[in-house]
């Protein structure tokens, strides 16, 4: 049997980190990482943060849509949500928490 073809590992790019802090996300009407935006389309989505483009080219605000589809969006087309959809998402996520500590209490 002949011997096997050793496969090659392929180490992946790491990913630019999110520009953060306030003075970074003021040009994009000063929203906050974690905030949760809708674009002209009507998807909502929470801001991660801003990323340069490597050339040293424009800046982008990039959101997470609740699909988990990480993308960046322009400063024309966002609109920030009302409070109450903020409000919502906090109580959803605190459900779910809740939920995996219940289950590992019944386990």
């Amino acid at each position: 049997m002949p011997p096997k073809a050793k496969k090659k590992l392929v180490k992946k790019k790491a990913k630019p980190d999110y520009q953060t802090t306030e003075a970074d996300l003021q040009p994009f009407g000063g929203v906050k990482v974690g905030q949760l935006v809708r674009n002209a389309l009507g998807c909502t989505g929470s801001v991660l943060g801003v990323r340069s483009a490597p050339a040293g080219g424009p800046s982008h605000l990039w959101v997470r849509y609740d699909s988990g589809l990480e993308a960046p969006i322009d400063a024309e087309s966002l609109t920030p949500c009302d409070p109450v959809d903020q409000l919502r998402r906090e109580i959803k996520e605190r459900q779910q928490e809740q939920r995996v500590l219940d289950g590992q209490w019944q386990a």
